[in-house]
């Protein structure tokens, strides 16, 4: 733990990047996020104003937040870029995610989606800004997500999630039918383990909330299956995967919260591998050129099924 008194009126992310100058914004908002940065004590915004004789107090060790990852070293390793560019500018990427593929990681030699991105860009050390993902996806889930290219990108999306101005829709076939054309599932999210969370009817979770709509249903081989849109209200981790257990109807394909008898059925006889999750149209106000953008991507031909 260390603890720094301030001199004079600074914000925050601007204070720490001038003690770490070698550390990337994105990794400061982490730091941040995490609760591993504190203002007197207490929970701290990235873009805070610091007063005099505050005191920011900062959690983790020296030499562990300014370890260099080796993901630099996995740009070289990129042989072929495999998402689809969607729109580009100064500012942001976005882009379709293919289903197979970490958005980010840790694992040596292990190529991500952020590797793919920086190679594309050309990305090198000596740049002021790092690219950096505005939101996630599951490993196997597709579709449209944004990659900021510069900070003032990167903070307008940080602010837009958390006050929920990024408008995300999903396509996903589940196995069964809902009992409403339409509706609305509102129901915590608690995490009970590493990468393992469930949706509990206690208040012990985090508020999460999905809208659905049935758009078509399908007999199969004696099984019911429907295509559902999705619009999450919140953004937890493996809420739309979640949310649709919870109501009885689990996504073709899930190995985590899925079906097991039903996805080795759909395996053999459709070849249905994967998640069938995907990420189909996002909704924003441009960060710079502030107006309204849409971006819509095409949709698998594995979800041809229904």
């Amino acid at each position: 733990m260390i603890e720094f008194e301030i001199k004079e009126n600074v914000r925050l992310d601007k204070y720490i990047k001038a003690l770490y100058k070698n550390l990337p914004f994105s990794k400061i908002c982490k730091c941040i996020r995490k609760n591993q940065i504190k203002v007197n004590k207490k929970r701290a915004k990235y873009d805070q104003i610091l007063g005099i004789g505050d005191i920011v107090t900062i959690y983790i060790d020296k030499h562990k937040i300014l370890k260099k990852k080796k993901s630099i070293d996995n740009i070289s390793l990129v042989k072929k870029i495999t998402f689809g560019v969607v729109y580009e500018d100064k500012d942001i990427l976005v882009i379709n995610k293919p289903s197979g593929i970490d958005v980010h990681g840790n694992k040596k030699n292990k190529i991500t989606l952020i590797d793919q991105v920086l190679k594309y860009l050309d990305y090198n050390e000596t740049w002021d800004f790092k690219p950096y993902l505005a939101h996630r996806l599951d490993r196997d889930t597709s579709g449209v997500i944004i990659i900021a290219k510069t900070r003032l990108a990167l903070e307008y999306f940080f602010d837009a999630f958390k006050k929920r101005k990024v408008k995300k829709d999903y396509i996903a076939i589940v196995y069964g039918k809902p009992k409403n054309n339409s509706g609305i599932i509102n129901m915590p999210i608690e995490k009970i383990d590493k990468g393992i969370r469930k949706a509990c009817i206690s208040g012990s979770g985090k508020e999460a909330i999905t809208e659905y709509k049935l758009l078509e249903t399908k007999g199969i081989d004696k099984h019911i299956i429907s295509k559902l849109i999705l619009t999450p209200k919140t953004g937890k981790i493996h809420q739309i995967r979640l949310h649709l257990e919870y109501i009885g109807l689990p996504i073709l394909g899930d190995r985590q919260y899925g079906d097991w008898g039903i996805n080795k059925i759909f395996k053999e006889t459709h070849n249905i591998n994967r998640v069938m999750l995907h990420a189909y149209t996002i909704e924003f106000i441009h960060p710079i050129l502030n107006k309204p953008v849409s971006f819509r991507v095409s949709i698998p031909k594995c979800f041809n099924i229904i």
